[in-house]
């Protein structure tokens, strides 16, 4: 009951600083550009603004109740509303601070730089060039390179290159075509081993199985296989076994609360996600769990979605820990919040005798725009005793 009670208030105060940040942003829309648009009354311009702010939510809650094509189209226009939103935030911010300051200290007073439409016309063109940046920024993926030493012998191994994944939320808008790049990426890395750490499909399998994305998987053939652990979004439509299902039929080896030895050599571990607990009142199993029958001497690489269990993870003798979900906040200035949240929530850390990566993503949640962060694939060679 407190794990319902603590969500629906998480959610109820979302959807007030939603709620508030849309009608600021729309009475400033009209204040700097809605009135000098012609044949744009007020009354049409809240109608037709409320449709486009509150679409991402009416394709979320109406999903089901529309048609299938009507419901992704108010989730797509929701999408790139959600960026907009995020960069008029910021542009709408800078504009009344600068105002407020310009107003006293007397500067551009009555000038054509003060006028209303002047302004509007700074907004516009401000949060466009920021849209496209984003955009762009979002498509150009990042092949970040980790050299790593493991102090344990992996068998016959000497050392092994790894690719690690996290964030695709793969569906209608990060889509076949998108997957088809990052495949393009990981076959020039020729890599022996290769990691999907969570939100692999974003919610709904459908895009998925209708684009035939599995095929794209399958012509991924890496020696030592291919391992993926849950994320939070392959509960969250609550279709798993079926994302899970197909993720199989892709090769994919998916690991909850489970271990697997790789090639007599090395242990992959991989975790249920940390928000089972929220969503279905199901606690995941302890790290100590799952690896009591491990050998200690081998090397352990740890999959957890979820940077949160870092201490659990170097208590319990892991090496090396895959992790994403922090989309490093995706938009500025939200990585200063997920900053703040983890104690890692991009790149490398040491923490004792274990290693932690904390990837970017190489998907987006929402739209396909990233501001102050990077799509990524990570590539990482190995090197065992």
């Amino acid at each position: 009951m407190a794990i319902i009670v603590k969500r629906l208030m998480i959610i109820g105060i979302f959807l007030a600083i939603y709620v508030f940040l849309s009608l600021w942003i729309g009475l400033k829309i009209w204040q700097y550009i809605g009135r000098f648009v012609p044949y744009l009354n007020h009354k049409l311009y809240w109608i037709i603004y409320l449709l486009i702010s509150q679409s991402f939510l009416l394709g979320k809650l109406l999903t089901g109740h529309l048609p299938v094509q009507l419901s992704r189209s108010l989730i797509l226009m929701g999408s790139y509303w959600l960026a907009i939103m995020s960069i008029l935030v910021l542009v709408l911010l800078f504009t009344d601070i600068s105002n407020a300051i310009f107003s006293n200290f007397n500067i551009f007073q009555n000038s054509l730089l003060s006028s209303p439409l002047s302004i509007g016309i700074f907004i516009s063109f401000t949060t466009l060039l920021l849209f496209c940046y984003g955009w762009w920024n979002a498509q150009n993926v990042k092949l970040s390179e980790y050299d790593l030493k493991i102090d344990k012998k992996a068998g016959h191994l000497k050392n092994i290159t790894a690719i690690a994944v996290s964030d695709l939320h793969l569906g209608s808008i990060v889509n076949k075509n998108r997957l088809e790049k990052l495949a393009a990426i990981v076959k020039e890395t020729n890599p022996d081993i290769i990691f999907f750490v969570g939100d692999i499909v974003d919610e709904d399998p459908e895009p998925f199985i209708e684009q035939n994305m599995k095929q794209v998987f399958m012509e991924l053939k890496p020696p030592l296989g291919m391992y993926a652990v849950p994320g939070n979004h392959e509960y969250i439509g609550k279709k798993w076994n079926e994302i899970f299902d197909n993720l199989h039929l892709a090769g994919i080896t998916v690991l909850r609360d489970e271990e697997v030895l790789v090639d007599n050599s090395f242990y992959v571990i991989g975790r249920d996600d940390y928000y089972m607990e929220h969503f279905y009142r199901q606690k995941r199993k302890s790290l100590g769990e799952i690896t009591h029958n491990s050998k200690e001497k081998s090397p352990m690489i740890l999959l957890d979605h979820q940077p949160v269990a870092l201490n659990e993870a170097a208590e319990n003798g892991i090496d090396l820990q895959l992790s994403g979900h922090t989309h490093h906040g995706q938009f500025f200035p939200n990585n200063l919040i997920t900053k703040k949240i983890f104690e890692c929530d991009w790149g490398y850390l040491q923490k004792n005798n274990l290693q932690v990566i904390v990837s970017c993503g190489f998907g987006t949640w929402g739209p396909p725009i990233r501001i102050g962060s990077n799509s990524e694939v990570l590539k990482i060679n190995i090197a065992f005793q």
